[in-house]
């Protein structure tokens, strides 16, 4: 089903004036000095992160290959976390960081995929179905897997080039589910409450499918208590070249509420004074537990018109209201760009089109060296495909993950 979304982009001049709106006059958007001052620091921001394209012999530092699952170029890496913690900041969360091991084991399981040529398919959450491949050890296989619950993507659309801010965008938009829209578990994954730490990996198969990882489940992260709701778009200021492409889900993750419904929710926009109310709203419940949050609900904004420098508040069921005005943040303060420009400023990446799918799998063996039977939760994306990992039964599985090296099993019960 196509979100009927538009975007609207007033000129500087625009923002001065009034401005008609269908048969209504509408009252000139404007920003506060204090809102200024943000979007400004919000534009520094975008603009400093990675914008370089990295084809394969500038992605890594060490070639991947039959023996070696090579290493990344460590500014594709900082490039990707830059673009991870400036979407956190936007959703007033914490920055992550990213280390040597949780960059490795991410990298072990691109290549794993790129190895046995993974099909697009949720059981690349686990790498399912298929044998270690020659060439990896045991020890290899196990982190491999392990690390293969995080976010992935499948691009089998890729013109032979990376960039680390197209591949954190697209699972952050998370608007193309093979299982259907909205579901935002990859999102969920980058605006993790709980998260303090992520990993980067990519390898390319024989197959042409390019797989990008996202290690970002850890056992230390799932214990720690829920503490924030989040919202996309946040509330305050957001950008809209984060909500202007089609069928991009909107999404609010509870800390504490829990609604048993699904409840009706209805966005506003309070310069116009248009309202309507969201379609496809999935109560997923608890089934992004692991991330920190209580209750999960995503729906699709049909019939909104975004327009810079309207503020919008949505209202969802009786028990909870927020607000947030647009900005651009390609642009240089509120003088606004063209919506020419904002349409052609993509990083190029409204050229390549991507799914998502999203499955829960019941009981996952894995061929280990320690035997382990864990559970898991899975979520795939293709062209690009991004597996997303996120349901109450990942908290188990990932919690699981210590008892290895003391040989427990884990066993989901019935």
């Amino acid at each position: 089903m196509k979100t009927e979304t538009k975007v609207t982009m007033l000129t500087a001049s625009a923002l001065l004036l009034p401005f008609l709106y269908g048969t209504g006059q509408v009252r000139a958007a404007e920003f506060s000095q204090a809102e200024k001052n943000q979007v400004e620091a919000y534009q520094k921001e975008y603009k400093a992160l990675d914008s370089q394209d990295y084809n394969t012999s500038k992605l890594y530092q060490t070639q991947p290959s039959d023996t070696n699952p090579g290493t990344l170029n460590q500014d594709y890496i900082k490039g990707s976390l830059g673009y991870v913690n400036y979407y956190r900041q936007l959703a007033g969360l914490d920055r992550e960081t990213t280390n040597d091991q949780a960059n490795q084991d991410a990298q072990l399981a691109a290549w794993a995929l790129a190895k046995t040529n993974y099909p697009v398919s949720s059981d690349a959450h686990g790498i399912l179905n298929t044998e270690k491949p020659a060439g990896m050890t045991d020890e290899q296989w196990d982190k491999a897997q392990l690390a293969s619950f995080g976010n992935i993507t499948f691009n089998s659309n890729d013109p032979g080039l990376s960039h680390s801010g197209i591949d954190v965008k697209r699972l952050l938009l998370d608007n193309n589910n093979i299982d259907g829209s909205p579901l935002t578990g990859h999102r969920d994954l980058i605006l993790s409450a709980r998260a303090s730490k992520i990993g980067f990996g990519t390898a390319t198969g024989k197959n042409g499918i390019r797989y990008v990882v996202q290690n970002g489940v850890f056992a230390s992260d799932l214990v720690k208590n829920i503490w924030k709701d989040t919202q996309y778009p946040s509330k305050g200021l957001f950008p809209v070249e984060l909500l202007n492409e089609a069928d991009t889900p909107w999404s609010v993750y509870f800390g504490q509420l829990d609604f048993k419904e699904n409840p009706e929710i209805t966005i506003t926009d309070d310069d116009t004074g248009k309202k309507v109310t969201a379609t496809n709203v999935k109560n997923l419940g608890h089934f992004n537990y692991a991330y920190g949050y209580k209750t999960t609900i995503d729906y699709l904004p049909t019939g909104v018109d975004l327009i810079v420098g309207h503020q919008y508040t949505i209202k969802i069921g009786d028990l909870y209201t927020y607000s947030f005005k647009l900005f651009s943040e390609k642009a240089n303060g509120i003088d606004l760009p063209s919506a020419e420009i904002l349409n052609t400023a993509q990083h190029n990446d409204l050229a390549l089109s991507y799914k998502h799918a999203t499955s829960t799998n019941g009981l996952a063996s894995f061929s280990t060296s320690t035997k382990q039977k864990l559970t898991k939760a899975s979520n795939a994306i293709d062209q690009p495909r991004l597996p997303q990992t996120g349901n109450s039964i990942l908290a188990t599985l990932v919690l699981g993950l210590a008892s290895i090296s003391t040989g427990f099993t884990l066993l989901k019960k019935h």
